[in-house]
């Protein structure tokens, strides 16, 4: 098994948005699916997990977009393991398109948690192969930390209903990234191009939550966004990086 994992993807009609473009959430679904893939070729599916009482969640990701494709194009993925921690596991991505160019690349921070206490758990055992090499490459790991303002310039409500749930019966990740730019001012998204984001995980959001997102704007391009329950529980604070 190759270091590097790579597989393709051909985006379909449905993927795209409103201008012709694959969106987020699907070029980050692409990201999640190429993870899994090398984690079952690796020996830590999530259905070997879960078998031991144990799932991956993600802590963290940043995501930059340099070029967007649409609907029928072909992209390509690669993904490796990039580092290893006590109860930390860190994941790197890179997307090309159908003519080899660089459009995204990612890096990922992973935890383990047992499924029925629901909290953090260590067992190298079982993700022993997730380790890389000595020497291997690795994209610059963030150090963002991210403390939301008193003022609140947008905010907007997410239900959690059954279809924004992954397999382990939390908020699939692909949502918090959807809800933090339909959080935005639909005007403002049309007019400018996502160029980053990055999530930092702190809590799991669950069947009938009622989600808040409330979001700052820095500047003209840099927003930060807070995601809090309805019990006011913060459960992710994010950073978006916009193009006009």
């Amino acid at each position: 098994m190759s270091f590097i994992y790579q597989t393709s993807f051909t985006s379909r009609t449905y993927e795209v948005d409103a201008q012709g473009l694959v969106s987020l959430p699907f070029i980050v679904g692409y990201m999640q699916e190429a993870a899994a893939h090398h984690a079952n070729a690796l020996g830590a599916s999530m259905e070997k997990l879960r078998a031991k009482g144990v799932a991956w969640a993600l802590s963290r990701m940043r995501l930059e977009i340099f070029d967007y494709v649409g609907a029928g194009e072909k992209i390509e993925v690669h993904t490796w393991p990039s580092g290893w921690e006590k109860f930390f596991f860190y994941r790197d991505y890179r997307i090309f398109n159908a003519k080899g160019k660089l459009i995204a690349q990612a890096t990922s921070t992973w935890l383990m948690f047992d499924i029925n206490t629901r909290k953090l758990t260590s067992k190298p055992d079982l993700a022993s192969n997730i380790r890389p090499p000595e020497g291997a490459s690795h994209l610059p790991k963030s150090a963002l930390k991210i403390r939301f303002p008193d003022e609140v310039h947008h905010s907007k409500t997410f239900p959690v209903n059954w279809f924004d749930l992954d397999i382990n019966r939390h908020v699939n990740n692909i949502r918090y990234f959807q809800w933090l730019v339909e959080s935005l001012p639909t005007k403002f998204v049309e007019e400018h191009t996502l160029r980053e984001i990055e999530l930092i995980f702190k809590a799991e959001g669950l069947l009938e939550d009622i989600m808040t997102v409330d979001s700052h704007f820095v500047d003209t391009a840099t927003c930060v966004h807070r995601l809090q329950n309805q019990n006011g529980n913060e459960l992710i604070l994010g950073r978006t990086i916009w193009d006009q």
